[in-house]
């Protein structure tokens, strides 16, 4: 394959097409084993797309079928974001739908789980601002260098602030840690 990929790369069009015909086989039947029947081909042709798009631009060193079927698994990944995020609409009758975010699903335990981090910041505020900023999306090491420790020390520090909010989720009386 690496041998097609350089040739492609110097322009032999007869090298790019059996490059991208295997790769749609391929792409087709791993994306059907992800996926199912119904979007498979939608994906492999999505990542042949991008591969064809970008892979002039490689590095001859890189291992062009590792980085197709990273593609391939980005896609199939962004697929399942797509569905989830159109799982969050809802139709409230035939014609209106409306946006229903995950946290509006049950408002009385979103007001016990505010509580309860008001409470771990009363405990300690740099669990609260870890529990916060691990919520927000942030990357270990973005953490670990906002509150200036180390991963090993973040992962305890971590530990300790879920597991005074998971007590105080259990204990009726949310005053109670």
């Amino acid at each position: 394959m690496n041998y097609l990929f350089i040739k492609a790369q110097n322009g032999d069009k007869n090298a790019e097409d059996k490059i991208f015909q295997y790769l749609f086989v391929r792409f087709c039947y791993l994306a059907k084993q992800r996926v199912g029947e119904g979007a498979c081909e939608d994906i492999a042709q999505e990542a042949c797309l991008t591969v064809l798009e970008k892979y002039h631009s490689l590095a001859a060193s890189v291992e062009f079928e590792a980085w197709a079927y990273k593609v391939l698994r980005n896609k199939i990944g962004n697929y399942y974001q797509k569905l989830t995020s159109e799982a969050n609409y809802i139709v409230v009758d035939d014609k209106t739908v409306e946006y229903a975010h995950p946290k509006d699903a049950n408002p009385r335990l979103r007001v016990r789980i505010l509580d309860c981090l008001k409470n771990v910041y009363k405990v300690n505020p740099r669990y609260h601002r870890i529990l916060q900023l691990v919520s927000e999306g942030y990357k270990t090491d973005e953490i670990c260098r906002e509150l200036n420790v180390n991963p090993n020390n973040l992962y305890v520090l971590l530990n300790r602030s879920r597991k005074l909010l998971k007590d105080c989720l259990k204990h009726k009386d949310k005053n109670k840690l």
